[in-house]
């Protein structure tokens, strides 16, 4: 096994050759180097002894400390995660939003490969609402959507799996409501069902499904209405309240009605209509939800297809930068 090490003719540091950063060869004699930093001094002829002491005294360089392969600080560079989008791969700490140079051992600062923009969510009705996390705008109750498609990031689909759930429940709630409201049209049916036992059920049934699983059209609409700002939750909240809490008060307390208002001895109710409506928009809701998510999975998809650097050719020799650094 060869455990031959060379002298960096910069630093001084011991460089294994098979972790070298970077090689020279010269009068055909062959210098490696522990960083691209000292590569760029000795090709530039900048070898003074003050220049060599500078290097080794800096906080946190190359040459810092015990002697380490390039490799190897590189990767524990990379494994202190940095949060910015550039970070010099050699000095633990240094960060930048925008490239450049490290300003303690002067190398190309690097594009931070797990950086992620943060995702802004607004309102596609009123823009000037924004902020960093999902929600409702708090004007319409409008659902919030991203602003821009982040390459590699995760979309939150936690509001996707809240009407998801509404809309398995409020169906399995709403089938029986609609089927018990629609008996008198078969022939020969029990005469319970057609009883206050059958009104009993769909008042039963009908609830949850209109005070849960539509409750959040009853926000979005209330909010609509306090911000002057009508939209169909509007609509959804001011008609399936009304035929619920209607068909309530008929349930709860009949003799406030007139006699008139009742047909074949019974005054009518409205349960399977408004639970009916909630799952019907509860369903719409989910399709939207899911169209957006794929929509954005895709633009996502396409983002990460984009190459984060570019092969360029400078003084004669090729090297890979960042996009924002091509001129």
């Amino acid at each position: 096994m060869n455990t031959t090490t060379y002298i960096d003719p910069i630093c001084g540091m011991e460089v294994d050759p098979e972790n070298a950063a970077a090689m020279v060869e010269r009068d055909g004699e062959k210098f490696y180097f522990c960083s691209t930093h000292c590569r760029d001094k000795f090709v530039a002829g900048s070898e003074d002894e003050d220049d060599d002491e500078h290097h080794h005294e800096q906080e946190g360089s190359c040459c810092h400390g015990e002697h380490h392969s390039a490799a190897e600080t590189k990767s524990a560079a990379v494994a202190c995660k940095p949060a910015s989008k550039y970070f010099c791969p050699m000095c633990e700490g240094v960060e930048s939003d925008t490239p450049g140079s490290c300003p303690k051992c002067g190398m190309a600062l690097e594009r931070n490969p797990t950086f992620r923009a943060p995702v802004i969510y607004t309102c596609p009705m009123h823009p000037q609402i924004e902020q960093d996390h999902p929600g409702n705008c708090p004007i319409c109750g409008m659902t919030l959507e991203p602003k821009n498609a982040v390459a590699g990031g995760e979309e939150d689909n936690g509001e996707l799996r809240d009407m998801t759930r509404r809309l398995w429940i409020g169906a399995a709630l709403s089938l029986p409501v609609f089927l018990l409201a629609m008996s008198h049209l078969l022939p020969s049916t029990s005469e319970w069902v057609q009883g206050d036992i059958s009104r009993w059920v769909q008042f039963l049934l009908a609830t949850p499904v209109v005070l849960w699983a539509g409750w959040p059209f009853f926000k979005r609409g209330w909010q609509s209405i306090v911000n002057r700002s009508l939209n169909m939750f509007t609509l959804i909240a001011i008609g399936v309240g009304a035929a619920y809490f209607y068909s309530a008060i008929v349930m709860l307390f009949p003799q406030l009605f007139p006699p008139s208002f009742a047909a074949h001895g019974k005054i009518g109710v409205y349960f399977e209509s408004a639970a009916i409506i909630i799952v019907l928009v509860l369903f719409g809701q989910v399709l939207e939800l899911r169209a957006r998510s794929r929509t954005g999975s895709a633009i996502r998809a396409l983002l990460d297809l984009a190459p984060n650097e570019a092969r360029v050719v400078r003084d004669g020799e090729e090297k890979d930068v960042p996009l924002d650094q091509v001129v």
